[in-house]
Protein backbone atom coordinates (compact mmCIF):
# COMPACT_ATOMS: atom_id res chain seq x y z
CA UNK A 1 0.00 0.00 0.00
CA UNK A 2 1.45 3.74 -0.81
CA UNK A 3 0.10 6.98 0.91
CA UNK A 4 0.36 10.22 -0.56
CA UNK A 5 0.82 13.70 0.06
CA UNK A 6 -2.82 13.34 1.67
CA UNK A 7 -2.53 10.56 3.65
CA UNK A 8 -4.61 8.44 0.97
CA UNK A 9 -3.80 4.92 0.05
CA UNK A 10 -3.89 3.27 -2.80
CA UNK A 11 -2.81 -0.22 -4.14
CA UNK A 12 1.15 -0.30 -4.37
CA UNK A 13 4.00 -2.35 -5.32
CA UNK A 14 3.42 -5.26 -4.43
CA UNK A 15 -0.23 -5.92 -4.46
CA UNK A 16 -2.11 -7.16 -7.75
CA UNK A 17 -4.39 -10.12 -8.87
CA UNK A 18 -1.81 -11.72 -10.17
CA UNK A 19 2.18 -12.32 -9.65
CA UNK A 20 4.98 -14.12 -7.94
CA UNK A 21 5.10 -13.47 -4.21
CA UNK A 22 8.48 -14.69 -3.09
CA UNK A 23 10.47 -13.82 0.43
CA UNK A 24 13.30 -15.76 2.92
CA UNK A 25 11.92 -16.33 5.84
CA UNK A 26 13.90 -17.45 9.18
CA UNK A 27 11.29 -19.02 11.88
CA UNK A 28 11.88 -18.38 15.65
CA UNK A 29 9.85 -20.68 17.26
CA UNK A 30 9.87 -24.51 17.29
CA UNK A 31 7.11 -24.65 14.95
CA UNK A 32 5.01 -27.25 16.86
CA UNK A 33 1.30 -27.19 17.59
CA UNK A 34 1.54 -26.22 21.34
CA UNK A 35 3.40 -22.98 20.38
CA UNK A 36 1.45 -19.94 20.83
CA UNK A 37 2.77 -18.10 17.85
CA UNK A 38 1.95 -18.47 14.51
CA UNK A 39 4.46 -16.79 12.22
CA UNK A 40 2.99 -16.31 8.76
CA UNK A 41 3.43 -14.93 5.20
CA UNK A 42 0.45 -14.82 3.51
CA UNK A 43 -1.71 -12.89 0.58
CA UNK A 44 -5.02 -11.62 1.25
CA UNK A 45 -7.72 -9.72 -0.60
CA UNK A 46 -7.81 -6.13 0.35
CA UNK A 47 -11.58 -4.63 -1.12
CA UNK A 48 -10.13 -1.28 0.28
CA UNK A 49 -6.50 -0.19 0.60
CA UNK A 50 -6.93 2.46 3.10
CA UNK A 51 -4.69 2.12 6.39
CA UNK A 52 -6.65 0.78 9.64
CA UNK A 53 -8.15 -2.04 10.70
CA UNK A 54 -11.57 -1.57 9.95
CA UNK A 55 -10.51 -1.96 6.21
CA UNK A 56 -8.67 -5.59 7.07
CA UNK A 57 -10.66 -8.70 5.36
CA UNK A 58 -9.68 -12.27 5.16
CA UNK A 59 -11.00 -15.82 4.27
CA UNK A 60 -10.85 -17.18 7.88
CA UNK A 61 -13.91 -17.92 9.70
CA UNK A 62 -14.53 -14.60 11.01
CA UNK A 63 -13.35 -12.52 8.69
CA UNK A 64 -11.44 -9.58 9.59
CA UNK A 65 -13.62 -9.41 12.56
CA UNK A 66 -14.68 -11.14 15.28
CA UNK A 67 -16.98 -14.00 16.65
CA UNK A 68 -18.64 -11.10 18.49
CA UNK A 69 -18.79 -9.64 15.11
CA UNK A 70 -17.63 -11.11 12.06
CA UNK A 71 -16.73 -9.94 8.64
CA UNK A 72 -16.10 -8.40 6.13
CA UNK A 73 -14.80 -11.36 4.05
CA UNK A 74 -12.41 -12.04 1.04
CA UNK A 75 -10.31 -14.23 -0.48
CA UNK A 76 -6.80 -15.80 1.33
CA UNK A 77 -3.85 -17.71 0.71
CA UNK A 78 -1.50 -18.84 2.93
CA UNK A 79 2.14 -19.35 1.86
CA UNK A 80 3.74 -20.34 5.12
CA UNK A 81 2.11 -20.68 8.91
CA UNK A 82 3.76 -22.49 11.73
CA UNK A 83 1.61 -24.33 14.70
CA UNK A 84 -0.92 -25.22 12.48
CA UNK A 85 0.51 -28.21 11.08
CA UNK A 86 -2.31 -30.31 9.35
CA UNK A 87 -3.68 -30.56 12.27
CA UNK A 88 -1.16 -31.55 14.42
CA UNK A 89 -0.06 -34.23 11.72
CA UNK A 90 3.11 -33.27 10.68
CA UNK A 91 5.50 -30.60 11.78
CA UNK A 92 5.99 -28.50 8.99
CA UNK A 93 5.34 -25.14 7.69
CA UNK A 94 1.57 -25.48 6.50
CA UNK A 95 0.24 -23.67 3.19
CA UNK A 96 -3.70 -23.30 2.95
CA UNK A 97 -6.42 -21.99 0.90
CA UNK A 98 -8.86 -20.63 3.43
CA UNK A 99 -12.60 -20.81 2.23
CA UNK A 100 -13.93 -17.68 5.00
CA UNK A 101 -17.21 -19.75 5.28
CA UNK A 102 -17.29 -20.50 9.34
CA UNK A 103 -19.06 -17.91 11.04
CA UNK A 104 -21.99 -17.21 8.31
CA UNK A 105 -19.60 -15.82 5.64
CA UNK A 106 -19.43 -16.78 1.94
CA UNK A 107 -17.40 -19.01 0.17
CA UNK A 108 -14.22 -17.10 -0.66
CA UNK A 109 -11.85 -19.41 -1.32
CA UNK A 110 -9.69 -20.29 -4.46
CA UNK A 111 -10.82 -24.01 -5.09
CA UNK A 112 -13.62 -25.84 -3.31
CA UNK A 113 -11.03 -29.37 -4.01
CA UNK A 114 -9.55 -29.71 -0.30
CA UNK A 115 -6.31 -31.17 -1.89
CA UNK A 116 -4.42 -28.80 -0.41
CA UNK A 117 -6.43 -27.12 2.46
CA UNK A 118 -4.49 -27.07 6.15
CA UNK A 119 -1.40 -28.82 3.96
CA UNK A 120 2.44 -30.02 5.19
CA UNK A 121 4.42 -30.65 2.11
CA UNK A 122 7.55 -30.45 3.97
CA UNK A 123 8.87 -30.80 7.50
CA UNK A 124 11.03 -28.26 9.50
CA UNK A 125 13.46 -31.21 10.66
CA UNK A 126 14.17 -31.20 6.60
CA UNK A 127 15.62 -27.92 7.19
CA UNK A 128 17.25 -28.35 10.87
CA UNK A 129 14.84 -25.71 11.80
CA UNK A 130 14.57 -23.63 14.30
CA UNK A 131 18.13 -22.31 13.12
CA UNK A 132 20.34 -19.29 11.68
CA UNK A 133 19.40 -19.62 8.45
CA UNK A 134 16.81 -18.47 5.57
CA UNK A 135 13.99 -20.59 3.79
CA UNK A 136 12.44 -19.40 0.87
CA UNK A 137 8.85 -19.30 0.41
CA UNK A 138 6.96 -18.10 -2.26
CA UNK A 139 3.82 -17.99 -4.53
CA UNK A 140 3.03 -17.58 -8.22
CA UNK A 141 -0.32 -16.94 -9.57
CA UNK A 142 -0.99 -16.72 -13.32
CA UNK A 143 -4.29 -16.57 -14.69
CA UNK A 144 -6.85 -18.61 -13.21
CA UNK A 145 -3.58 -20.96 -11.28
CA UNK A 146 -1.06 -20.71 -8.97
CA UNK A 147 1.53 -22.75 -6.89
CA UNK A 148 2.88 -22.45 -4.02
CA UNK A 149 6.86 -23.10 -3.62
CA UNK A 150 9.48 -23.03 -0.80
CA UNK A 151 13.36 -23.73 -1.14
CA UNK A 152 15.75 -25.05 1.42
CA UNK A 153 18.24 -22.94 3.02
CA UNK A 154 21.06 -24.06 0.96
CA UNK A 155 18.65 -22.74 -1.92
CA UNK A 156 18.09 -26.37 -3.00
CA UNK A 157 14.02 -26.60 -4.31
CA UNK A 158 12.43 -28.16 -1.40
CA UNK A 159 8.48 -28.49 -2.33
CA UNK A 160 5.84 -26.97 -4.74
CA UNK A 161 1.88 -27.74 -5.31
CA UNK A 162 0.65 -28.85 -8.45
CA UNK A 163 -1.27 -26.23 -10.59
CA UNK A 164 -4.09 -25.47 -8.71
CA UNK A 165 -6.78 -24.33 -10.77
CA UNK A 166 -9.24 -21.78 -9.80
CA UNK A 167 -12.50 -23.28 -9.19
CA UNK A 168 -14.73 -20.91 -7.25
CA UNK A 169 -17.81 -18.13 -7.68
CA UNK A 170 -15.95 -15.88 -5.42
CA UNK A 171 -15.69 -12.69 -7.16
CA UNK A 172 -12.21 -11.23 -6.49
CA UNK A 173 -12.37 -7.22 -6.62
CA UNK A 174 -9.53 -6.12 -4.25
CA UNK A 175 -6.15 -6.88 -4.90
CA UNK A 176 -3.88 -9.28 -3.36
CA UNK A 177 -1.75 -7.88 -0.41
CA UNK A 178 0.79 -9.93 1.14
CA UNK A 179 1.42 -9.54 4.89
CA UNK A 180 3.69 -11.01 7.61
CA UNK A 181 3.75 -11.40 10.86
CA UNK A 182 4.22 -13.57 14.69
CA UNK A 183 0.83 -13.56 16.18
CA UNK A 184 -0.26 -14.88 19.37
CA UNK A 185 -3.98 -15.30 20.70
CA UNK A 186 -4.48 -16.70 23.91
CA UNK A 187 -7.99 -17.39 23.25
CA UNK A 188 -7.40 -19.16 20.02
CA UNK A 189 -3.97 -20.65 20.63
CA UNK A 190 -3.22 -20.95 24.06
CA UNK A 191 -0.66 -19.93 26.44
CA UNK A 192 1.81 -22.89 26.68
CA UNK A 193 4.27 -20.60 25.55
CA UNK A 194 3.18 -17.75 25.42
CA UNK A 195 6.45 -16.14 27.69
CA UNK A 196 8.97 -17.90 25.36
CA UNK A 197 11.15 -15.56 23.47
CA UNK A 198 12.08 -15.75 20.05
CA UNK A 199 12.80 -13.78 16.50
CA UNK A 200 11.18 -14.37 13.43
CA UNK A 201 13.43 -13.15 10.20
CA UNK A 202 12.37 -12.03 6.99
CA UNK A 203 14.39 -10.59 4.16
CA UNK A 204 14.29 -10.01 0.42
CA UNK A 205 10.96 -9.95 -0.59
CA UNK A 206 10.00 -9.97 -4.27
CA UNK A 207 7.32 -9.25 -6.34
CA UNK A 208 7.00 -9.92 -9.98
CA UNK A 209 3.79 -9.70 -12.45
CA UNK A 210 3.24 -13.04 -13.31
CA UNK A 211 4.90 -12.77 -17.23
CA UNK A 212 7.65 -11.18 -15.90
CA UNK A 213 10.43 -12.05 -19.00
CA UNK A 214 12.56 -14.35 -15.98
CA UNK A 215 9.71 -16.60 -15.39
CA UNK A 216 7.50 -16.20 -18.37
CA UNK A 217 6.03 -19.78 -19.37
CA UNK A 218 7.87 -21.26 -16.13
CA UNK A 219 6.63 -22.60 -13.41
CA UNK A 220 8.24 -24.04 -9.70
CA UNK A 221 7.30 -27.42 -10.12
CA UNK A 222 8.57 -28.18 -13.74
CA UNK A 223 11.04 -25.19 -13.69
CA UNK A 224 12.76 -24.94 -10.19
CA UNK A 225 15.57 -23.54 -11.44
CA UNK A 226 14.06 -20.30 -12.46
CA UNK A 227 13.06 -19.73 -8.88
CA UNK A 228 13.80 -19.20 -5.23
CA UNK A 229 17.32 -17.64 -5.16
CA UNK A 230 17.55 -17.10 -8.61
CA UNK A 231 15.08 -14.19 -8.04
CA UNK A 232 17.04 -12.55 -5.66
CA UNK A 233 18.91 -9.54 -6.20
CA UNK A 234 17.44 -8.84 -10.23
CA UNK A 235 15.29 -6.04 -8.95
CA UNK A 236 12.75 -7.10 -11.37
CA UNK A 237 9.18 -6.95 -11.03
CA UNK A 238 6.61 -4.60 -11.59
CA UNK A 239 6.49 -2.88 -14.86
CA UNK A 240 6.25 -0.18 -16.74
CA UNK A 241 3.33 -0.71 -18.13
CA UNK A 242 1.02 -1.41 -14.67
CA UNK A 243 1.17 2.28 -13.75
CA UNK A 244 2.90 1.42 -10.09
CA UNK A 245 6.20 2.66 -8.82
CA UNK A 246 9.76 1.64 -10.62
CA UNK A 247 10.88 -1.79 -10.56
CA UNK A 248 13.31 -1.44 -7.86
CA UNK A 249 10.45 -0.84 -5.39
CA UNK A 250 9.70 -4.93 -6.39
CA UNK A 251 12.69 -6.08 -4.49
CA UNK A 252 13.18 -5.82 -0.58
CA UNK A 253 16.42 -6.61 0.22
CA UNK A 254 16.30 -4.92 4.38
CA UNK A 255 16.14 -7.75 6.85
CA UNK A 256 12.62 -7.14 8.78
CA UNK A 257 12.76 -9.12 12.56
CA UNK A 258 10.06 -9.50 14.91
CA UNK A 259 10.54 -10.81 18.47
CA UNK A 260 7.03 -10.95 20.46
CA UNK A 261 6.08 -9.42 23.36
CA UNK A 262 6.08 -11.61 26.38
CA UNK A 263 3.25 -11.90 28.37
CA UNK A 264 3.08 -8.95 31.36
Amino acid sequence: MTLDDNFQASYGPGCGFDGLWQMDIRIGSSGSSDNSFCETFYLAERVNPSVGVAYYSDGSPNGGGSEEIPGPWSREIDIMETRWNAGGTKVGPQINLPTGQGNGGPFTGWTTEPTYYNTVLGEWSDIDAPNEQFATFGILIRGNSLWIYAYKSDGSFWYSTEEIVKNSDWNQVGEFVPYIGTWASLEILGDATIDERFTTGYKNFVYLVANDASIAGQNPKDNPSAFGQALIGTRKGIGADTGYAPVENAFAPVDINITPKAAP
